[in-house]
């Protein structure tokens, strides 16, 4: 399960990732307005709280699979977005994965802006995974063959 993602390509670093699905940061980039836009004023306020350092190994070592996993792969992409706004979401997943996003509605961090509905989502893709495994149901997740 996949929720505003990068989907990288074998041996692709997260910096070439941004130059190889053409995506254009938003300008001005100002964070609060990208990422906390839908963001209850007081999870936002906390949020600054909680901002480290990371790495940015990332950016420049390559993706270690040689392929994308062959497991049954649902993306959930927010249709306000801003940072990967949602017709880059739909062109990036149908070109990596040859699949089409789920949608809801908010912005890039539905963990922080609608907790409920997107564990209601994800609740909802593990019922689903498990009935398919067990032979109950017909699925309607997608199975990316890798590549």
């Amino acid at each position: 399960m996949l929720v505003n993602a990068m989907v990288p390509r074998r041996g692709e670093s997260a910096r070439e990732w941004w130059a190889n699905t053409n995506h254009v940061f938003p300008e001005p980039f100002d964070p609060v307005e990208v990422f906390l836009h839908d963001v209850p004023a007081e999870v936002a306020a906390e949020a600054g709280n909680h901002v480290r350092r990371q790495s940015d190994a990332i950016f420049d070592d390559p993706w270690p699979l040689s392929e994308w996993p062959s497991v049954s792969t649902r993306v959930l992409a927010c249709r306000d977005d801003r940072f990967f706004p949602i017709d880059f979401q739909r062109q990036v997943m149908s070109k990596r994965l040859g699949i089409e996003p789920d949608e809801m509605t908010g912005g890039h961090l539905p963990a922080l802006s609608r907790p409920q509905e997107l564990v209601d989502r994800l609740e909802a893709y593990r019922i689903s995974a498990d009935l398919h495994a067990s032979g109950r149901t017909g699925d309607q997740s997608h199975v990316h063959e890798g590549g």
